[in-house]
């Protein structure tokens, strides 16, 4: 799944996203964090959902560290949307403007489905489209996992519980 395999990107670059906090605005989601790289907190961001600027309180030399460290475990950046192509930014404050809310959402999902993997069984298959999965009522299992696996066989893409919980 693109958001556990960007998550983990996110850590391998030593990125931690703290202090999330976030409600709807009346042009957007309006949230703000705290960025650390390192286990060192290196600045703030905050948007205030009106569809302008990030406003980014991190230094220069921080962006600078922050970018090299996500494009170092390749971090993709998802320039393309329907119809449309972007140019990757070509100052680090311009990737840390389209890179960080990404992120921060990533984060968000990732923890919604870690809650969810506390008393449910997630699986994937190879027929769902990006993002999508499937859910049991039942906490995972190993032998929950065997009858996954002899009911769609070759199909299983993965248990996502299992990929979770290495995060």
């Amino acid at each position: 799944m693109k958001l556990i395999d960007n998550c983990k990107k996110t850590q391998a670059a030593g990125i931690v996203i703290k202090k999330m906090k976030h409600m709807q605005g009346l042009d957007g989601w309006i949230w703000s964090c705290d960025v650390h790289l390192n286990r060192v907190r290196i600045g703030s961001v905050f948007d205030d959902g009106n569809g302008g600027c990030l406003s980014v309180d991190i230094s220069a030399t921080d962006q600078a560290k922050l970018v090299a460290a996500l494009k170092g475990v390749d971090y993709p950046l998802g320039l393309t949307f329907v119809g449309e192509d972007f140019v990757e930014p070509d100052t680090d404050y311009g990737y840390i403007e389209w890179v960080l809310p990404t992120i921060a959402d990533e984060l968000e999902s990732l923890k919604k489905l870690q809650r969810a993997a506390k008393t449910k069984t997630l699986y994937q298959l190879h027929d769902d489209k990006e993002g999508e999965h499937w859910v049991i009522k039942q906490v995972y299992s190993t032998a929950l996992v065997a009858a996954l696996q002899k009911k769609h066989g070759s199909n299983l893409k993965e248990v996502l519980n299992e990929a979770i919980a290495g995060l």
